[in-house]
């Protein structure tokens, strides 16, 4: 009789609890890459609020301290269209501000970025040595003060009204005023105008440009301009985007135009927030002041022949881009910018201080340049200078503030102050 063979298998009881076991395992291992997927996500995110905080801060430090006042909230576009940022300024100490960005994802991953800043706004000032006339634009205002720089007269308010722009605060200016002839940066916005004197001292926009449409990345802030003697050219300094605009013979064609759809800018070392232009008789030399930097850059015009120097690079159908000049240890950010008629001098002013750059020939027959740091008066210095032009003929600057104080400097030997208005 055969015996009978006996089955071994699990239970119900056993089958149950592996299944248990298999079913909570996988739903850890569901768990974790699930998880990991929404960490990697968030983190995505993270970083990319980061980075458009970044930008977002950059941009706004380039903007007028008038013009942050206005501005809250908004969104991006784009790629980044779901994410949206909050900025506020307010007051820190003394002249200093505080400005803060804070940027949101979709997942409300959210970063904040905090800047002190200083609560000043881009203003201009340009002097005729042949009529004895300066004119320089005042803070939050769509006016300029106008008089003879001899102060033999007390100023006249002109009011600059930028067609299609209101409001409009006026920035930068150049120009010959004893010519009846003057431009003008919109401080709030990318538009440059270009005015003439009546006989009764009453300023008329000529023509209003507007910069061109999204070329950019960054709407343009002009923070610097300067113009040839014979109005055929004006460079634009875009303190936002690191670029130079060019309007190109605007006047001999009646009307104003850019000379291309996008600015003219280095490669090999990028321009660090240009503020401060300033260009000689001849229209040889632009002279551009770095503010981030701290230099100053050459811009050399119609050259053909390369300059010497490890930065140099070719500008399309400009010239040349020279070596940066690095200012003296201790100075601060450019605050203005100007050149003697013939370029032996360039004059720059800081917060604190004026230099003054000399080109002179050594007893060798070579060109040397040499660096002179004098101090501002205190009562200068908390009016915050913005804005140099030189009369080379009074060896006399005037230095625009961001009160709207107008000083005189007289550089024949040591400098000495006087505030003009």
């Amino acid at each position: 009789m055969k015996q009978r063979r006996r089955i071994v298998a699990y239970t119900l009881l056993e089958l149950l609890v592996s299944m248990l076991i298999l079913y909570i395992a996988c739903s850890y291992l569901m768990s974790l890459f699930s998880s990991g997927r929404r960490f990697g996500l968030r983190n995505r995110e993270y970083s990319t609020t980061v980075f458009l905080a970044r930008n977002k801060m950059e941009y706004l430090c380039c903007m007028p301290a008038d013009k942050l006042e206005n501005i809250s909230s908004g969104r991006f576009t784009g790629d980044y269209s779901g994410y949206s940022w909050r900025a506020s300024l307010s007051d820190f100490s003394g002249n200093l501000k505080l400005l803060t960005l804070e940027v949101e994802s979709p997942l409300r991953t959210k970063t904040t970025l905090r800047r002190l800043l200083r609560g000043r706004a881009f203003m201009g000032v340009a002097c005729d040595s042949f009529s004895d006339q300066v004119i320089w634009s005042m803070p939050k205002s769509a006016s300029v003060n106008f008089m003879q720089s001899s102060g033999a007269n007390s100023p006249q308010s002109l009011s600059l009204v930028m067609p299609g722009l209101s409001p409009c605060y006026t920035g930068a200016l150049s120009g010959i005023p004893g010519r009846g002839a003057v431009w003008a940066a919109c401080a709030n916005r990318p538009a440059i105008c270009y005015y003439t004197f009546s006989s009764a001292n009453k300023l008329k926009a000529r023509y209003v440009l507007k910069a061109p449409a999204a070329s950019e990345r960054s709407a343009p802030v002009f923070a610097g301009i300067a113009g040839d003697s014979w109005g055929n050219r004006l460079y634009c300094a875009d303190m936002s985007n690191g670029a130079i605009w060019i309007v190109q013979d605007g006047l001999a064609q009646n009307a104003l135009q850019w000379s291309a759809e996008s600015p003219l800018r280095p490669k090999k070392v990028p321009l660090e927030k240009p503020m401060g232009l300033a260009l000689d008789e001849h229209a040889s030399i632009l002279w551009i002041a770095e503010s981030a930097a701290r230099a100053i850059r050459p811009l050399y015009l119609n050259s053909g022949i390369k300059p010497s120097g490890s930065g140099t690079e070719a500008a399309a159908g400009v010239g040349w881009w020279g070596t940066r000049l690095a200012l003296p240890q201790g100075t601060e950010a450019l605050q203005g910018l100007a050149v003697n008629s013939w370029g032996s001098s360039l004059f720059a002013v800081d917060d604190h201080h004026l230099l003054i750059l000399t080109y002179k020939f050594s007893a060798a027959g070579s060109l040397t340049s040499e660096w002179s740091v004098y101090s501002l008066p205190s009562a200068l210095r908390s009016a915050m200078p913005s804005g140099l032009a030189c009369d080379p003929f009074k060896n006399v600057l005037y230095i625009n503030t961001s009160r709207g104080e107008l000083w005189m400097a007289s550089v024949e030997k040591t400098p000495s102050y006087k505030r003009v208005q």
